[in-house]
């Protein structure tokens, strides 16, 4: 197995912090930290599957807000894409989770009234 080295400043400097840290890693912990980094490298240089052999389309798993696999996630997805690019995937982000708590809230709130006409719709029958 080839290892490719990490190609961004941070992905470096936080596998370095963590490997150097006070917590010692085992083998296997600090192979799968490295891996990581390098999936969201991968992930933020090419942030869009597409072509003929990708099962859907759409956006990789570590290019999706909310950034934050790693402490390091954002800042390593900054250094690649750029601030504007960042901020833009948080946005859409923030306005998904908006609309999907209105949705669940919507529903609630129409549960709640389906519960109460059940409830009275029951008090009618039993004054009959």
């Amino acid at each position: 197995m080839e290892i490719r080295p990490l190609e961004t400043t941070v992905g470096l400097e936080y596998f370095r912090q963590v490997r150097d840290g006070e917590t010692s890693l085992t083998d296997k912990q600090l192979l799968e930290l490295f891996r990581l980094l390098r999936k969201i490298e991968v992930h933020a240089e090419y942030p869009w599957n597409s072509g003929a052999f990708m099962r859907s389309a759409g956006w990789k798993e570590y290019a999706i807000a909310p950034f934050d696999a790693l402490p390091c996630h954002r800042a390593l997805m900054i250094e690649v894409q750029g601030r504007e690019w960042v901020i833009e995937r948080e946005r859409d982000f923030e306005i998904q989770e908006i609309e999907r708590k209105a949705q669940e809230e919507e529903k609630r709130i129409k549960m709640e009234a389906e519960r109460k006409k059940k409830a009275a719709d029951i008090k009618f029958l039993r004054d009959l």
